[in-house]
């Protein structure tokens, strides 16, 4: 077996990208980096990332980028509490006097609903890493009641996805994304 000490060194040494290397994000690099990887990588994001780490901006990235999976960005969506902001905008709160962390959230839902009006998110492959059900039953008892969401998704946002297991080439953990362990083990030995 290995060892925790062989874990550590494998988080050490088989690093591909830290999202937040030093304590802040290089938006450059890091988006070029995702570009070139695909929607299981970007899956893989939406699975790991920490929200309350160095903010948002990777996870902005992939919900731009056309070839996102449904379900990653239904995922991204749910884990935004889109609920919660649509309540604090509809009382009337202003994006730009949110705290900054929360101004970009909500441009990340903005976001998601631009990417669905404009014919983005065809594939749903992967696994909803959360359930966009609550969502989905408050955004309809709001239409119901004649109060339109800030958000509008249309109904395949909601519809199920394939549920395929994503498979990323890289891994992330503690917002660094590592070559596979057992990949890592295996040239390690």
């Amino acid at each position: 077996g290995w060892t925790m000490s062989q874990r550590e060194q494998w988080r050490n040494d088989a690093v591909v990208l830290d999202l937040f290397e030093g304590g802040h994000w290089n938006p450059e690099n890091t988006i070029s980096w995702l570009r070139r990887q695909g929607p299981s990588v970007w899956h893989e994001l939406a699975r790991g990332f920490h929200w309350g780490n160095s903010g948002v901006g990777p996870l902005r990235a992939i919900v731009e980028f056309p070839n996102c999976d449904r379900a990653t960005v239904m995922s991204i969506f749910a884990l935004a509490t889109p609920d919660y902001y649509e309540d604090e905008l509809a009382s009337g709160k202003k994006p730009e006097v949110m705290d900054q962390p929360d101004r970009f959230i909500v441009a990340i839902l903005d976001a998601i609903s631009d990417g669905f009006s404009s014919g983005m998110y065809m594939s749903a492959r992967y696994r909803c890493i959360e359930d966009p059900e609550a969502w989905s039953d408050y955004y309809f008892k709001r239409q119901s009641e004649g109060k339109p969401c800030r958000w509008r998704l249309p109904r395949r946002a909601f519809e199920p996805t394939q549920g395929l297991h994503h498979e990323p080439a890289y891994v992330l953990q503690h917002d660094r994304f590592l070559i596979p362990f057992e990949q890592w083990r295996s040239c390690a030995a």
